[in-house]
């Protein structure tokens, strides 16, 4: 028994469960098999641009800390500002992460 959802040509089948249908609600099944081919594909999509716009915002963050950490060994006086600046990034990357 063949029960693999296979996409051919943009079309999803299950050839043994359809064989029995006829063509209208075979048409149907098919139908609705991209649908849900089509959702997961959309779904995978969002989660890797998730991903990316993470990766992206702790890359910066650990370059902004960084920076941060020397400019208050230079700069002592402006510690408590490059600290609230830096949290105000993360801030709004955890908030547009989260929106995602």
């Amino acid at each position: 028994m063949n029960n693999k959802l296979s996409m051919q040509n943009e079309v999803f089948t299950v050839p043994s469960q359809l064989s029995g249908l006829n063509s209208a609600t075979q048409w149907a099944v098919k139908r609705e098999g991209n649908e849900v081919v089509k959702n997961v594909i959309v779904s995978n999509m969002h989660e890797q641009g998730r991903a990316l716009i993470t990766h992206t915002a702790l890359e910066n963050l650990g370059t902004l800390s960084t920076l941060e950490e020397h400019l208050t060994a230079l700069a002592p006086s402006g510690a408590e500002r490059y600290h609230q600046i830096v949290d105000a990034y993360a801030m709004g990357a955890i908030k547009k992460i989260m929106r995602w």
